[in-house]
């Protein structure tokens, strides 16, 4: 993900942080677990400051499928949040 958002300059109490260091961070996480993603979907508000995203993910060595969704706010109306949730094991290719 590459964007050219702006972010709020940081304050003594909150420091923004950019929409595409947040997703960059998660999925560098991810692959330290050796989960990759298969498919990313982001929407990000009119004015920049709110992002909600979705990765579809894989688990090396399960075959299994897991989805994240994730949201990011730089001007504090809502907190940050990942929730996740698991899929049906893929069938395998004949």
């Amino acid at each position: 993900m590459t964007c050219a958002i702006p972010v709020l300059p940081a304050s003594s109490t909150h420091k923004p942080v950019p929409h595409d260091e947040m997703v960059q961070a998660l999925i560098e996480t991810l692959g330290f677990r050796h989960i990759g993603v298969v498919r990313d979907e982001y929407a990000v508000s009119p004015d920049g400051m709110k992002m909600f995203g979705a990765l579809d993910l894989d688990y090396e060595y399960t075959g299994a499928l897991f989805s994240i969704g994730f949201r990011n706010a730089n001007d504090k109306s809502i907190q940050r949040l990942q929730p996740a949730g698991a899929g049906l094991p893929r069938k395998s290719a004949k």
